[in-house]
């Protein structure tokens, strides 16, 4: 049976913030939901940074950019998904992302938000084990 857990990296914030590592290495897939409010001009920059350790105890492994995150940008492909290290947003809304844990096995992530000029600033995490 497939269980969820929703866990909250950026909680409103009004300038360039990096989240806790948040453990994932129990998951399938991970979905993240960024949203970017209170829009005057500028953007806000979500990425994903993803770590292993070989010590279940850890909660700083070293963390890497993660170029991986999937989108369903119409691209190329036959598919329309993109792999991507994270989204833009220069207005207000919101942008779905995935992380396939199966695939791309880490343990850890995390989402930095980098602002410019202004926003308000939040990234939801869906883990589905």
């Amino acid at each position: 049976m497939r269980t969820t857990e929703v866990v909250k990296l950026l909680d409103g914030v009004t300038a360039t913030t990096t989240s806790n590592n948040v453990y994932v290495g129990d998951c399938k897939k991970v979905a993240f939901i960024v949203t970017r409010a209170d829009h005057g001009s500028g953007n806000s920059v979500f990425t994903f940074k993803g770590g292993m350790t070989p010590d279940p105890t850890a909660t700083a492994p070293t963390m890497v950019a993660l170029n991986v995150i999937e989108t369903n940008v119409a691209n190329t492909n036959s598919q329309t998904i993109l792999r991507t290290t994270g989204a833009t947003l220069a207005a207000d809304g919101s942008s779905l992302l995935w992380l396939d844990i199966e695939k791309f096995p880490v343990e850890y992530v995390n989402c930095t938000v980098t602002e410019t000029t202004d926003g308000t600033h939040t990234c939801w995490m869906l883990k589905i084990k």
